[in-house]
């Protein structure tokens, strides 16, 4: 899968809009960098890309979008990007989390309490010129309203994946318990376990990439082969430009079938040539030999 580049092409459900930003906001990752370094292999940056690309598909990423729009100096962008990473990293601390979702460790006297887990998923503010004059009390509500209702969002979505987790669970004991045999002691079976049990979802495009690829190969076979065969023509008399060889070749290099070296003539052709040429005549010239001798 290839990393995005920009982060307008970020979809995710609109958490909040006021008049300082707009939250888009996902509960999975959503990874942004650079194409090139991404792709090539000879890039000086391509190893270090491909770790920021693997690890920031494994945290929290929180993008500010501050663009020309809101104001064509600069220095007011990157103060407006200073103030909305400061209050997301305060009210995110708040929460037990640093910016990229890991939980911050527990005082001394919290050690008792439960661990909490990464925090994983996508926060976008999509941030207006209002947030420079804002005071900082103001700031910091909004963005805490912001991250509140994501962690809404993220418990909605953990609370889906464990009601999907049981269902699977109890199909599973469903299934194990038509296949026990009665006069046996009950016991979970090897053969149905919960990885079998599983619908795998990237069978089909394994497999879909398996016939794409056997295509593919097909493909690079047949044109191969009519290359080699077009060469084998080539070099039996047949020029890349047409025509035969011995008429293709001249002192000054290859020339079109079309034309021909009037140098190679049949002898028939220059017999007919020289009947038809004109006999030369005497003209008079005074140093001309004589057969008589000297005039």
């Amino acid at each position: 899968m290839l990393p995005k580049t920009t982060v307008f092409s970020f979809r995710g459900a609109i958490l909040q809009q006021t008049t300082l930003f707009t939250l888009r906001a996902s509960p999975r990752p959503f990874a942004i960098v650079s194409q090139q370094p991404f792709q090539s292999v000879m890039h000086p940056l391509h190893k270090r890309t491909r770790e920021n690309f693997a690890a920031r598909q494994t945290q929290l990423n929180i993008y500010m979008v501050v663009s020309v729009d809101v104001s064509k100096y600069a220095t007011v962008r990157d103060r407006i990007r200073r103030r909305m990473n400061e209050a997301t990293r305060l009210t995110l601390a708040s929460h037990g989390y640093r910016p990229d979702g890991t939980p911050l460790p527990l005082p001394a006297d919290k050690s008792s309490a439960p661990r909490l887990e990464k925090l994983l998923g996508t926060l976008c503010f999509y941030v207006t010129y209002s947030v420079v004059s804002v005071d900082w009390e103001t700031l910091t509500k909004e963005v805490e309203l912001g991250v509140k209702k994501f962690m809404v969002l993220k418990a909605r979505e953990r609370k889906k994946e464990l009601k999907a987790r049981g269902e699977e669970l109890a199909l599973l004991q469903q299934l194990q318990h038509q296949h026990q045999d009665p006069r046996e002691p009950k016991r979970v079976r090897s053969d149905l376990s919960l990885r079998s049990m599983r619908l795998d979802e990237n069978d089909e495009r394994r497999a879909e990439e398996a016939n794409a690829r056997k295509k593919h190969e097909e493909a690079m076979a047949v044109s191969k082969e009519h290359r080699k065969r077009k060469n084998q023509e080539r070099r039996e008399g047949q020029s890349w430009r047409g025509g035969s060889r011995a008429a293709n070749q001249s002192p000054s290099g290859w020339h079109n079938g079309r034309q021909q070296d009037h140098r190679k003539q049949r002898p028939q052709q220059q017999q007919r040539q020289q009947q038809q040429r004109p006999k030369r005549q005497d003209t008079g010239n005074f140093f001309a030999p004589h057969r008589g001798g000297v005039v």
